[in-house]
């Protein structure tokens, strides 16, 4: 059950962060720097800093 809840966690955490990239790379000048917050959002993530809020980091 607990790896369950954890894949369904980390679907939820990369829907919500394509959701939030979508919206902020809208403009198309804003695309790059969209993209290298959404990296950042996984490197955090990579690093076992897993309780970060996404909104904020992005």
């Amino acid at each position: 059950m607990i790896k369950k809840q954890s894949w369904w966690e980390w679907i939820w955490r990369l829907l919500v962060l394509n959701i939030i990239w979508f919206l902020f790379s809208l403009p198309i000048v804003s695309i790059i720097p969209a993209t290298v917050a959404m990296f950042a959002v996984i490197e955090k993530w990579l690093t076992c800093d897993i309780d970060i809020l996404i909104y904020k980091t992005f």
